[in-house]
């Protein structure tokens, strides 16, 4: 799984914004209904994205991605 998100990881750096953009629009249409409302629900509560992105493995995904360092923390 590792390897896997390194890759997907570089390939997001990569990318252009609009490329990212159309990558995760492509993406959530592929999502079931239900996923989709979960998706919905998880960004709209700040608490859950709170304790989303204070966990180690979202911590690790964002210094990968330079998030320590462009002040996307």
């Amino acid at each position: 799984m590792s390897n896997n998100i390194d890759d997907i990881i570089g390939k997001i750096k990569s990318n252009s914004a609009d490329e990212n953009r159309k990558l995760a629009e492509q993406l959530k249409s592929n999502l079931s209904q239900s996923q989709t409302e979960a998706l919905n629900n998880l960004m709209s509560n700040k608490d859950l994205m709170q304790k989303l992105l204070s966990s180690d493995a979202a911590k690790n995904i964002i210094n990968k991605l330079g998030g320590d360092k462009n002040g996307h923390k």
